[in-house]
């Protein structure tokens, strides 16, 4: 997607790259982050698989481990998780 600037001249930024600029944005204005229940965890991959900023990761082939400083609380994990396990709260 091309942007201008005000010298005209034109950058080309690909969809993750905003979406990664922009949660980084979004991350110093949310307190939420995601929370995996680890016992219901089936570590099927597919949160590991969709989070845009790679703060998920499956935990010796036993459950998702989110880390908390990547994770912006987009909230993509706990709607494309199929066991509905994963859940967006606010930051203690």
């Amino acid at each position: 997607m091309p942007l201008l600037n005000y010298n005209n001249t034109v950058y080309y930024i690909s969809q993750k790259g905003l979406f990664l600029y922009m949660t980084e944005k979004v991350k110093k204005l949310s307190p939420r982050h995601a929370v995996v229940d680890r016992a219901a965890c089936v570590a099927c991959g597919t949160c590991e698989d969709v989070c845009p900023r790679g703060a998920i990761a499956i935990y010796r082939g036993q459950y998702a481990k989110v880390q908390e400083e990547r994770c912006v609380g987009c909230g993509i994990c706990a709607g494309e998780c199929p066991a509905s396990i994963i859940k967006v709260e606010v930051r203690a």
